[in-house]
């Protein structure tokens, strides 16, 4: 019978880097609203004025504001997972990483949604890319690599998944999974055919 034996390592500057990263990401999305970055007058104007312009400055501050509510979740997770390394009989293990993981995002966009009540995060395409990214990540242990570039690339992969979010060849599931803002934007944009 095999005894196994768990240990771990802890990185004291990920973990309070990702702890942090949790109470601004409770607290970010309460300053960056619609209403402030005046998305729905742009969408407004551009139907109104049946203007693509428009309608671009509409995307570009809506991945914005989801870059800008929406990374500092996923940065602390990150964080988090990055902080601990477990093993299991003297060998890394990253599945209760990812496990770990996938719990703490949804206690996070759980607690925005209970803060935010008019607010709410859909663990959809998007949110399952990135994890996947997050996983890839946790899998290779890219301990290695400083922490700045570890989270420059992570930037990087979130915005390109964010921007690929409103393309219509990732249009494969309905507004539950993306959001109603992208919706609409989405629905004028096929309207206006403004490829």
């Amino acid at each position: 019978m095999l005894i196994k034996r768990i240990t771990y390592k802890i990185y004291k500057t990920e973990l309070f880097l990702g702890i942090l990263m949790i109470f601004i990401s409770i607290i970010l999305p309460n300053f960056i609203l619609y209403s402030n970055l005046a998305i729905y007058e742009y969408i407004e104007t551009s139907i109104d004025l049946w203007d693509k312009e428009q309608l671009l400055y509409a995307v570009f501050i809506t991945v914005f504001q989801n870059i800008s509510r929406l990374f500092p979740i996923f940065f602390s997770v990150f964080l988090i997972a990055d902080s601990v390394e477990i093993f299991v009989n003297k060998k890394s293990n990253f599945i209760f990483k990812v496990i770990f993981s996938l719990i703490v995002i949804q206690i996070l966009y759980f607690i925005v949604y209970k803060i935010y009540f008019d607010m709410s995060y859909y663990f959809g395409k998007v949110a399952i890319l990135q994890m996947s990214y997050l996983i890839l990540h946790l899998h290779y242990q890219f301990q290695q690599i400083s922490l700045l570039k570890r989270s420059f690339i992570l930037f990087l992969v979130f915005t390109g998944i964010q921007w690929l979010d409103i393309t219509r060849y990732f249009s494969i599931l309905d507004y539950k999974t993306t959001g109603e803002l992208l919706f609409d934007i989405k629905n004028i944009d096929f309207l206006m055919k403004a490829e």
